[in-house]
């Protein structure tokens, strides 16, 4: 099974964002190993809505960021969330109907780590330039 690995590149500076990031990783892990290990199912579908409740909660924490600092692609990166809500819910509920297979939870730890790895190093990365744009302007 692929696990998600977590590499010092995806390490954007701001320690808050940083911490949910690697947090979102672990937790994706934790979630595959325990439907790949056939721990109960309920502890599975705990740590399914944790995921969605985690990423939820994160995306506030970045929106809160966006706005304060009146980054001008706050629009653009919300819609890119709001995609990645719509895609995770759409793979729990292919994972439940194909029975957690063993091909879709490949294919869900793939997405994630290609759509997290791009979504930090790409959006998250250009958030972080323009906010440390700022901490250096008012100096």
């Amino acid at each position: 099974m692929h696990l998600n690995i977590w590499k010092e590149k995806l390490e954007l500076g701001i320690d808050v964002l940083d911490e949910q990031h690697f947090e979102f990783f672990k937790q994706a892990n934790k979630f595959l190993i325990e439907v790949k290990f056939g721990l109960n199912k309920q502890a599975c579908l705990e740590s399914m809505s944790f995921l969605e409740y985690y990423l939820l909660s994160h995306f506030h924490q970045e929106f809160a960021f966006m706005k304060e600092s009146g980054y001008p692609k706050y629009r653009e990166h919300q819609a890119s969330h709001d995609m990645l809500k719509i895609k995770i819910k759409a793979m729990f509920l292919k994972m439940e109907e194909q029975n957690y297979s063993d091909e879709v939870l490949e294919e869900f730890a793939k997405f994630l780590e290609e759509w997290i790895e791009k979504h930090i190093l790409e959006e998250d990365y250009d958030f972080v330039q323009y906010y440390k744009s700022l901490d250096e302007s008012q100096k």
